[in-house]
């Protein structure tokens, strides 16, 4: 991973200072003329600890502070893993339940960012297939578009393979 961006607006020329929770100042960025600020400060980053974080910024220009900027940030070390895929090894029928549960575990904490709906995919033989994704429950299911149900296969071998993300 590489280090967090932090951007954002303030008065001109100012300097803006970053802190992570109770911390002292862990890095600064100056503001450009129109008051635009971007920076990715190795010290923010390497603070972060899996789980809920609270960034804050104050912005200092001469002897005046503007008030503190708070913002909520969710570090997610652990990828999703896929698990119980179905079905294992040749089966007697053309229309398998095809599917695997995928879950999102911490490292070091139960905090994480969760799966996110949008980025899971199913491909069969290398071709993007209808699924179905239960978000509570984690199950993706190999569907046929037209009845919602496993669909009718023609004998032979099928790769599977599901990619999902934070």
């Amino acid at each position: 991973m590489g280090p967090l961006r932090l951007e954002g607006e303030t008065d001109p020329l100012a300097v803006v200072n970053f802190y992570l929770g109770g911390s002292g100042i862990l890095a600064s960025a100056s503001a450009d003329m129109s008051g635009l600020f971007s920076a990715s400060p190795f010290e923010v980053t390497q603070a972060l600890e899996e789980g809920l974080n609270h960034l804050r910024a104050r912005a200092v220009k001469g002897a005046y502070t503007s008030p503190i900027a708070p913002r909520e940030l969710l570090y997610d070390l652990g990828p999703p893993m896929a698990s119980s895929p179905t079905p294992v090894g040749p089966v007697a029928t053309l229309s398998p339940s095809v599917g695997v549960t995928l879950s999102d575990p911490g490292v070091s904490t139960t905090t994480t960012s969760g799966i996110s709906p949008d980025v899971v995919s199913l491909r069969v033989n290398g071709l993007e297939v209808p699924f179905s994704y239960n978000p509570v429950s984690g199950a993706v299911v190999w569907i046929d578009s037209a009845t919602g149900t496993a669909p009718v296969l023609s004998t032979g071998t099928f790769a599977v393979v599901v990619e999902a993300g934070d």
